[in-house]
Protein backbone atom coordinates (compact mmCIF):
# COMPACT_ATOMS: atom_id res chain seq x y z
CA UNK A 1 0.00 0.00 0.00
CA UNK A 2 1.83 3.59 -1.20
CA UNK A 3 0.89 6.50 0.62
CA UNK A 4 1.63 10.06 -0.53
CA UNK A 5 2.73 13.03 1.91
CA UNK A 6 1.64 15.90 0.91
CA UNK A 7 3.30 18.91 2.49
CA UNK A 8 0.87 21.62 4.15
CA UNK A 9 1.35 25.16 3.01
CA UNK A 10 -0.39 27.61 5.04
CA UNK A 11 -0.94 30.19 2.59
CA UNK A 12 -2.64 27.70 0.13
CA UNK A 13 -5.54 27.31 3.05
CA UNK A 14 -5.63 31.19 3.54
CA UNK A 15 -6.26 31.52 0.06
CA UNK A 16 -8.67 28.71 -0.67
CA UNK A 17 -10.68 30.65 2.57
CA UNK A 18 -10.93 33.73 0.79
CA UNK A 19 -11.91 31.99 -2.06
CA UNK A 20 -14.70 30.16 -0.19
CA UNK A 21 -15.76 33.98 1.33
CA UNK A 22 -15.55 35.63 -1.79
CA UNK A 23 -18.10 33.07 -3.23
CA UNK A 24 -20.34 33.37 -0.45
CA UNK A 25 -20.60 37.24 -0.11
CA UNK A 26 -20.64 37.49 -4.09
CA UNK A 27 -18.02 39.47 -4.33
CA UNK A 28 -15.83 36.60 -7.15
CA UNK A 29 -13.17 38.59 -10.08
CA UNK A 30 -14.07 38.36 -13.40
CA UNK A 31 -12.82 35.50 -15.06
CA UNK A 32 -9.55 36.03 -16.09
CA UNK A 33 -9.19 39.57 -14.23
CA UNK A 34 -5.75 40.28 -11.91
CA UNK A 35 -5.90 39.80 -8.67
CA UNK A 36 -5.64 44.28 -8.44
CA UNK A 37 -9.08 44.32 -10.26
CA UNK A 38 -11.68 42.92 -7.84
CA UNK A 39 -15.58 45.31 -7.25
CA UNK A 40 -15.05 47.57 -4.91
CA UNK A 41 -17.96 47.93 -2.42
CA UNK A 42 -17.94 50.57 0.73
CA UNK A 43 -17.36 49.30 3.83
CA UNK A 44 -20.35 49.78 5.64
CA UNK A 45 -21.58 50.80 9.65
CA UNK A 46 -25.10 50.19 10.42
CA UNK A 47 -26.30 51.78 14.03
CA UNK A 48 -29.33 52.03 15.24
CA UNK A 49 -30.32 55.17 17.48
CA UNK A 50 -33.50 55.93 19.68
CA UNK A 51 -34.96 58.15 16.69
CA UNK A 52 -32.60 56.57 13.63
CA UNK A 53 -31.24 54.02 12.04
CA UNK A 54 -28.18 55.50 11.01
CA UNK A 55 -26.11 54.03 7.42
CA UNK A 56 -22.25 54.87 7.85
CA UNK A 57 -20.48 54.07 4.31
CA UNK A 58 -16.91 54.61 3.76
CA UNK A 59 -16.07 56.99 0.35
CA UNK A 60 -13.04 58.18 0.26
CA UNK A 61 -12.20 61.08 -2.39
CA UNK A 62 -15.86 60.35 -4.00
CA UNK A 63 -18.30 63.50 -3.60
CA UNK A 64 -21.91 63.96 -3.53
CA UNK A 65 -22.28 63.76 -7.25
CA UNK A 66 -20.62 60.98 -6.96
CA UNK A 67 -23.11 58.83 -5.44
CA UNK A 68 -26.93 58.07 -5.96
CA UNK A 69 -29.83 57.48 -3.11
CA UNK A 70 -33.04 55.70 -4.27
CA UNK A 71 -35.59 54.62 -1.79
CA UNK A 72 -37.98 51.82 -3.66
CA UNK A 73 -40.67 50.38 -1.47
CA UNK A 74 -38.80 49.20 1.63
CA UNK A 75 -35.14 48.79 -0.30
CA UNK A 76 -32.70 51.64 0.47
CA UNK A 77 -30.47 51.10 -2.75
CA UNK A 78 -26.88 53.35 -2.44
CA UNK A 79 -24.99 53.67 -6.09
CA UNK A 80 -22.20 55.35 -7.78
CA UNK A 81 -18.86 55.29 -9.22
CA UNK A 82 -15.69 55.74 -8.04
CA UNK A 83 -12.63 57.84 -9.71
CA UNK A 84 -9.68 57.83 -7.98
CA UNK A 85 -5.96 58.83 -10.23
CA UNK A 86 -2.99 58.77 -8.21
CA UNK A 87 0.05 59.86 -9.33
CA UNK A 88 3.42 59.74 -7.60
CA UNK A 89 6.62 61.78 -9.11
CA UNK A 90 9.80 60.42 -7.68
CA UNK A 91 13.04 60.92 -8.66
CA UNK A 92 13.77 58.97 -12.53
CA UNK A 93 10.47 57.76 -13.01
CA UNK A 94 6.84 58.71 -12.85
CA UNK A 95 4.09 56.03 -11.20
CA UNK A 96 0.04 56.77 -11.98
CA UNK A 97 -2.54 54.63 -10.71
CA UNK A 98 -6.37 54.79 -11.33
CA UNK A 99 -8.66 52.91 -9.63
CA UNK A 100 -12.35 53.04 -10.74
CA UNK A 101 -15.87 51.01 -10.91
CA UNK A 102 -18.94 50.98 -9.98
CA UNK A 103 -20.90 50.07 -6.61
CA UNK A 104 -24.29 49.04 -5.88
CA UNK A 105 -25.82 48.55 -2.01
CA UNK A 106 -29.15 47.73 -1.26
CA UNK A 107 -30.56 47.58 2.18
CA UNK A 108 -33.98 45.89 3.67
CA UNK A 109 -35.72 49.20 5.95
CA UNK A 110 -38.56 48.21 8.32
CA UNK A 111 -42.41 49.16 7.34
CA UNK A 112 -43.58 52.51 7.84
CA UNK A 113 -40.67 54.73 7.05
CA UNK A 114 -41.11 57.72 5.97
CA UNK A 115 -39.17 58.62 2.59
CA UNK A 116 -39.42 62.20 3.03
CA UNK A 117 -37.77 62.36 6.32
CA UNK A 118 -34.53 60.61 5.13
CA UNK A 119 -31.41 62.58 4.97
CA UNK A 120 -28.13 61.97 3.55
CA UNK A 121 -24.89 63.91 3.84
CA UNK A 122 -20.99 63.40 2.62
CA UNK A 123 -18.35 64.90 4.95
CA UNK A 124 -14.83 63.98 5.03
CA UNK A 125 -14.90 60.87 2.84
CA UNK A 126 -17.86 59.71 4.64
CA UNK A 127 -21.77 58.98 3.36
CA UNK A 128 -23.87 59.37 6.21
CA UNK A 129 -27.73 58.55 5.49
CA UNK A 130 -30.12 58.60 8.18
CA UNK A 131 -33.98 56.79 8.41
CA UNK A 132 -35.92 57.78 10.85
CA UNK A 133 -37.60 54.77 12.69
CA UNK A 134 -41.16 54.30 12.27
CA UNK A 135 -43.52 55.27 15.01
CA UNK A 136 -44.72 52.46 17.09
CA UNK A 137 -48.54 52.83 17.34
CA UNK A 138 -49.55 51.25 20.61
CA UNK A 139 -52.72 49.47 21.11
CA UNK A 140 -55.59 51.12 22.59
CA UNK A 141 -58.28 48.86 24.32
CA UNK A 142 -61.84 49.70 23.14
CA UNK A 143 -64.13 48.98 26.48
CA UNK A 144 -67.04 46.25 25.35
CA UNK A 145 -70.51 47.93 26.23
CA UNK A 146 -73.92 45.47 26.98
Amino acid sequence: MATTLTRWDPFQQIAQVQREMDRILGRTLPAGAPLGLAAWVPTTDIEQTEDAIVFKLDMPNMTKDDVSIEVHGRTLHISGERREDKEEHHEGYLARERSYGAFSRSFLLPDNIDEDDITATIDDGQLKVSVPRPKVETPRKVEITS
